[in-house]
């Protein structure tokens, strides 16, 4: 399991398998290539960890929104067990729930047993703590970001590379699969290549980053950038993004 780095004796510096991940989405997707590009990923990397450990502490507000998030997690992870355990728990919780609605607790667990809607009950509970746990660290993210500027380092640390992978002309954009619905495409698995070995336990989910992705991209739209139907910034005949 990813940890947080906490230790600074030698610089930071990728493994041979996470710089390997890192340079196959880079070959896949990217139209231009820094050849110093592990360098510079490993320098930001570093200073990144070094000055986290520096910096002010987020606000009250923004500490609240990190806690929210982290409380959806735990739950997550409570709920999240064998497959028994977790339909008997929400069997329950339905059950409650009903009998506030004036139903009977065995009728609204009998009614439940062996239907499709226990299944549907767990999906949609589970993917609402998800969506709340996600959207918990976006919006502390953007208040930290809000309050602190590029100079936070958490948000400079993601402005850097993706200032990196936009220059090389990669596809500014996040998809989802088609079979999981889970975020996906060469941004996304760039960033948690990247982001992992670094942030460790503080890194976004892929939720966190599908929705940092379009955030950052509507700014850049905002700023004048035009991008074409795969994502890629349009540029002029030397390779230089163009601004309206």
């Amino acid at each position: 399991m990813l940890t947080r780095r906490t230790t600074f004796d030698e610089r930071f510096k990728f493994s041979e398998a996470q710089w390997c991940a890192i340079d196959r989405e880079i070959g896949k997707a990217c139209i231009y290539h820094y050849p110093d590009m592990r360098e510079l990923l490993e320098y930001v990397a570093d200073d990144y960890c070094r000055n986290r450990c520096n910096h002010q502490p987020a606000s009250k507000n923004a500490r609240q929104w990190r806690r929210r998030a982290k409380l959806a997690a735990q739950l997550l992870a409570e709920i999240v067990g064998p497959g028994d355990e977790q339909q008997h728990w929400l069997l329950e919780l339905t059950a409650h729930f009903s009998l506030a609605a004036g139903k009977k607790k065995v009728g609204a667990i009998k009614s439940l047993q062996h239907s499709a809607e226990v299944e549907d009950l767990v999906e949609s509970f589970l993917a609402a703590l998800k969506s709340l746990q996600d959207s918990a660290e976006v919006v502390a993210g953007e208040i930290e970001g809000h309050e602190f500027g590029y100079e936070h380092p958490r948000m400079l640390f993601f402005n850097q590379i993706a200032v990196w992978w936009f220059n090389m002309g990669g596809p500014f954009a996040a998809s989802r699969n088609i079979k999981t619905g889970a975020p996906d495409g060469p941004f996304v698995r760039f960033l948690q290549a990247v982001i992992g070995p670094v942030m460790g336990t503080d890194a976004p989910t892929p939720e966190g980053i599908y929705k940092i992705i379009h955030r950052e991209k509507k700014q850049l739209i905002q700023f004048g950038f035009a991008f074409d139907k795969d994502g890629r910034a349009v540029v002029d005949d030397q390779g230089i993004a163009v601004r309206s």
